[in-house]
């Protein structure tokens, strides 16, 4: 695995938790 994934794991949660409210809106 690339070490960038795990630097950016805390900045993706909040990316899919953005997601999952724009995906509950519809």
């Amino acid at each position: 695995m690339n070490a960038d994934w795990f630097m950016s794991h805390d900045d993706a949660r909040r990316k899919i938790e953005e997601w999952r409210r724009c995906y509950n809106e519809e």
